[in-house]
C-alpha cells in the first residue's frame, strides 16, 4: 500500500475523525489480506495502531520546526490518535484486540468491516464533510437547507434521533419550495405562478411541479433527463422525509419511536434527492 509522510501542517490540521477513517481504511486493507502477505508486507503487527500511525508520520523528521514545537505537535497529534480509536470503539467499529495486553491493538468490528468509507458515516465525519457529501460536485446548498442539515446531522450523531427526523424533513420540504420557485421561472405563466402563491402545503405544491413536468419534457429538450422521474422521485424520496417529518413534528398520546438505521439512511442519502434537484435548478429559464 503507497503511504506518504504526513507534513507538520497536516498533522496539525487533520482532526480525530480524519485519523478515526485512516485507521478504518488501513485495517478495512488488512482484513482482506491473507495471513501470509500480512507476514511479508507489514513489519509491525498488523493491528497495531502506533504501526499504522508510523506509515504516516516518521518520528526521526524534524518536520521542519524547532525541537520544543515539533515536541508540542506531536504530543498533540499522539492525543488525536486516542481520540481516534476511542471514536473507532464508540461507534462499534473496533474493539480492543483480546490477545494483546495494551490498548492500542484494535480488530474490527463486523460493522467495522463493511463500513463504507465512501460515504459519511456518524461519528467519523464531522458536519463539514457530511455537507461537502451532499453538495457533490454540483450547486452550492441553499443556506436554509444547509442549516437544516447540520442541525439534523449533529443531532443524529448524538443519538437525537426525533430531532434529526425533524430537521431532515425541514431540509427537503424548503428544497420542495426552492423547485417550485424554479419550475415558476421555467415555465413564465403568471396564471400559474398566481396559483402557486396561494399553495402553503408541501403536498400541494409537489402536485404542482409534477403537472408541469410533461410540458418541461418539451418545452426544455437539452435538459430533458432533469424532468425524468420526478415524480417518483418525489413520492418516494421527499415523501419518506415529509411523512417522517410529520410523525416527529405532530405530538400525540404517545412518543412516536424512529428506527434510526432507517433515519440514518435518510440522512445520508440526502445528497441523492439533492442532485436530482439540482438537475431541475440548472436548466436556465
Amino acid at each position: 500500500m503507497a503511504t506518504s509522510q504526513l507534513t507538520a501542517k497536516q498533522m496539525q490540521e487533520l482532526t480525530p475523525e480524519d485519523l478515526s477513517r485512516l485507521f478504518l481504511k488501513v485495517l478495512q486493507e488488512r482484513e482482506r489480506m491473507t495471513p501470509q502477505q500480512l507476514q511479508q508486507g507489514i513489519a509491525t503487527y498488523p493491528w497495531s495502531l502506533s504501526g499504522i500511525v508510523g506509515m504516516f508520520v516518521d518520528e526521526h523528521d524534524d518536520l521542519g520546526l524547532q525541537s520544543h514545537l515539533r515536541y508540542q505537535l506531536r504530543q498533540e497529534f499522539a492525543g488525536k490518535v486516542k481520540q481516534a480509536k476511542q471514536l473507532l470503539i464508540q461507534k462499534n467499529l473496533a474493539y480492543p484486540d483480546p490477545t494483546q495486553n495494551s490498548d492500542e491493538f484494535v480488530r474490527l468490528t463486523d460493522n467495522g468491516k463493511k463500513a463504507d468509507l465512501s460515504a459519511p458515516i456518524l461519528g467519523l465525519t464531522d458536519t463539514n464533510g457530511f455537507i461537502a457529501s451532499v453538495k457533490g460536485s454540483g450547486l452550492d446548498l441553499d443556506a436554509v437547507v444547509e442549516g437544516y442539515l447540520r442541525e439534523s446531522f449533529r443531532a443524529a450523531e448524538a443519538d437525537l434521533w426525533l430531532s434529526a427526523t425533524f430537521m431532515l424533513g425541514a431540509a427537503s420540504e424548503r428544497l420542495l419550495f426552492i423547485v417550485a420557485d424554479h419550475v415558476d421561472a421555467l415555465i413564465k405563466n403568471p396564471a400559474e405562478s398566481a396559483k402557486l402563491a396561494k399553495l402553503w402545503k408541501a403536498r400541494e405544491v409537489k402536485e404542482w411541479i409534477v403537472g408541469h413536468l410533461s410540458n418541461l419534457k418539451a418545452t426544455y429538450p437539452a435538459h430533458k433527463s432533469a424532468f425524468i422521474d420526478v415524480e417518483d422521485i418525489f413520492d418516494t424520496l421527499f415523501a419518506l422525509y415529509r411523512y417522517q417529518r410529520n410523525e416527529a413534528g405532530h405530538p400525540r398520546e404517545t412518543m412516536p419511536s424512529f428506527d434510526p438505521n432507517v433515519i440514518r439512511g435518510m440522512l445520508l442519502g440526502f445528497g441523492t434527492f439533492q442532485s436530482r434537484v439540482n438537475a431541475i435548478l440548472l436548466t436556465p429559464p
